[in-house]
């Protein structure tokens, strides 16, 4: 009997946990830059919450431009200049520090525009003496079904330990 009721409960922690997720209403968007010349990557993290979109990216010391393009060409329209922070010079070596230049900042969005981020038509670009470029991607969200399936895993675990113990 006590294990049906931890079987419940888990249940009804996961629907409670799965609905605060999704009534948040945030998307977050991932992109890697990388460029044929150089062996430099950077990395951004974006989210979207209602039609606020904001954006963290780091890339190499000495990027220190930034756009988002709506298009895989570097002609494609322009949606933002992205604003940079700051800009860290490396230590020199054997310094651990590599540097890097970093870009933050938020945008209200028009329907048009959130429509082309979440149908994965934006691509991030950073350019010094060459060109970094990524896609902006959509992170999936575990799906519902994902948290049902891990209560019900973790609860039948449960319930056998406790059945297995109380054996003679």
């Amino acid at each position: 009997m006590q294990c049906m009721m931890k079987t419940k409960l888990l249940a009804f922690v996961a629907v409670v946990v799965t609905n605060a997720a999704c009534g948040q209403g945030t998307l977050q968007f991932t992109a890697h830059l990388t460029s044929t010349d150089t062996d430099y990557t950077g990395n951004g993290l974006f989210t979207l919450t209602g039609n606020n979109f904001t954006y963290d990216l780091s890339v190499p010391y000495g990027f220190d431009q930034g756009t988002i393009r709506r298009g895989s060409d570097l002609t494609a329209p322009l949606i933002l200049d992205l604003h940079l922070r700051y800009c860290l010079a490396p230590e020199p070596y054997p310094g651990t520090n590599r540097g890097g230049c970093f870009f933050r900042g938020s945008l209200a969005l028009t329907d048009g525009q959130t429509s082309d981020l979440v149908d994965n038509q934006w691509y991030v670009t950073a350019t010094a003496f060459s060109t970094l470029r990524g896609q902006i991607v959509a992170i999936p969200e575990p799906s519902t079904v994902a948290f049902f399936g891990l209560a019900l895993g973790l609860s039948l675990m449960l319930c056998r330990r406790r059945v297995h113990h109380e054996r003679p």
